[in-house]
């Protein structure tokens, strides 16, 4: 953007009817063009300009049509921006021009008689959660990253799995209407289905969602976390399968010990089982009961109410403490059928383990049986070929998810349209087809879920010479290992 449109554009932000926050210093601006996974600067190669020329913080729909139609007039782009908590560039620039900050707009109306609010995408759900449990009503559903995302993030990024929607169902299910402002700005008050369903998952490419009217449910009297510890896999997927079909449970997740140990620092089992039921009734009860008995039939060790109180605690910190406790926080998000969890698990421990890099994972699972699977590998950027080999690794993971599974990415964003542009292409033409037609300026969110400055073949020949080079320093024994941890040899199931 020019400096003398750039000038004009702030110029016009002051004379808006209402009164909307902005900034141009240095400062702000690069603390609003990164996100979960490093600064402005890191995918550079994804972006045309990494930096955002300006960031705004409207306060209302309105607000949000005046920005997106001096954006238009100057022809000048625009990415909507949650808490930058995600970790695929989803709200950082790639073109520069305006982030459009929404954390300050926070609206909300009172339960209605069927449970339906308007709520402001701005609210973080921790904060929703307080507001509402004030009228005696809580989110029956919410993002892992609970403390930290807004709820037009988590409707960016699909909202498909979190805390929750195993009991509930993905976010939009919850959801009766949205207020979106289009690429152009128009208002649209949409509540057909399908019409809805374009907005999750896209990362606000077709419109940016301001207001949605959310279904709440009453606040739980109690809420029962169980914790079980399997000696291997197989094991605990019998269980949780079987636990999914017998019972209701609020919350499920799976992972292994060292995800653990870097988490709730719990490291007595190879792999984990953690479960939350809520309301307190007499069902509920028989359905903890129900579960216990399922994971103790098939191996499981009940680690007792202490460790699951505990756990329950703290989970939802668990993915900003491996963050903060890594110098880079390397990762990928999948999407599976239940049945392919264990092949897709055992060729990631397998390719890890060949070259000596550091992993872990958990799992959230749905009523369908469809996992999101995140895989982690701790790295450091200091060690370029370690950092290179842990991305390489859960590259060569993605592709063999697309082509021998039928799985799929979790999250898009900037980093990760590569895959779309290269397994998805027929949905992917039928998507830009509808964004030049609403977006003809391509004003929003630009080079993300749908176009890729970089090329998927220059990133395949990358990382398989990177995976090459690793192969052979491991068999020298001159692999760098770092962040290694110190794993038990004797379980608690042996005791």
């Amino acid at each position: 953007m020019g400096n003398k449109d750039l000038i004009k554009l702030r110029a016009e932000l002051k004379e808006a009817p209402n009164p909307i926050d902005f900034s141009s210093s240095l400062v702000e601006r690069i603390s609003s063009s990164g996100d979960a996974t490093g600064t402005p600067f890191y995918h550079w190669r994804w972006k045309r300009k990494f930096l955002a020329d300006l960031v705004v913080w409207p306060q209302s729909t309105e607000d949000i049509v005046y920005i997106v139609k001096l954006a238009n007039k100057y022809k000048i782009s625009i990415t909507p921006r949650g808490a930058g908590s995600g970790y695929y560039g989803e709200g950082a620039p790639a073109d520069g021009g305006i982030v459009l900050d929404i954390k300050k707009f926070k609206t909300l109306t009172k339960p209605d008689e069927n449970d339906y609010c308007w709520v402001s995408t701005g609210y973080c759900f921790k904060e929703l959660d307080d507001k509402l449990n004030e009228w005696d009503f809580e989110v029956a559903a919410y993002p892992t990253s609970y403390f930290a995302s807004i709820i037009g993030g988590w409707i960016g990024v699909g909202g498909k799995m979190g805390v929750g929607t195993v009991k509930y169902g993905e976010f939009k299910d919850q959801i009766k209407a949205i207020r979106v402002i289009t690429p152009t700005g128009e208002i649209l008050e949409i509540s057909d289905k399908e019409e809805k369903s374009k907005y999750f998952g896209t990362c606000g490419i077709f419109g940016i969602v301001s207001e949605i009217q959310l279904k709440v449910v009453k606040k739980a009297e109690t809420e029962i976390p169980l914790m079980f510890g399997f000696k291997n896999l197989t094991q605990l997927l019998i269980s949780l399968e079987i636990v999914l079909k017998e019972t209701d449970p609020f919350h499920l997740r799976f992972s292994d010990q060292r995800h653990e140990i870097r988490t709730s620092g719990f490291q007595s089992f190879p792999t984990v089982l953690f479960l939350i039921y809520k309301d307190g009734s007499s069902e509920t009860n028989s359905m903890v009961e129900k579960a216990k008995e399922i994971a103790l039939a098939n191996g499981g060790r009940d680690l007792g109410e202490i460790i699951a109180e505990q756990t329950y605690k703290d989970f939802l910190l668990h993915e900003m403490k491996v963050k903060l406790e890594t110098p880079v926080l390397m990762l990928q998000q999948l999407m599976l059928p239940l049945d392919k969890v264990a092949e897709l698990i055992e060729r990631f421990e397998k390719i890890t383990d060949e070259r000596k890099l550091n992993h872990c994972y958990y799992g959230l699972v749905n009523r369908n049986k469809v996992v999101r699977l995140c895989l982690y590998t701790p790295t450091d950027n200091d060690y370029w070929i370690h950092f290179l080999s842990s991305k390489a690794c859960l590259h060569s993971l993605v592709e063999y998810c697309y082509t021998k599974i039928g799985g799929r990415i979790y999250s898009y964003g900037l980093q990760n349209s590569i895959y779309m542009v290269k397994f998805e292409n027929d949905r992917r033409k039928k998507l830009i087809k509808l964004k030049q037609s609403i977006d003809p300026n391509n004003i929003v969110n630009p080079l993300k879920v749908l176009e890729s400055k970089m090329r998927y073949s220059r990133v395949s020949i990358m990382f398989k010479l990177t995976n090459f080079w690793r192969k052979i320093a491991v068999k020298l024994n001159i692999a760098q290992e770092i962040l290694t941890l110190d794993i038990p040899r004797h379980f608690g199931y042996e005791g």
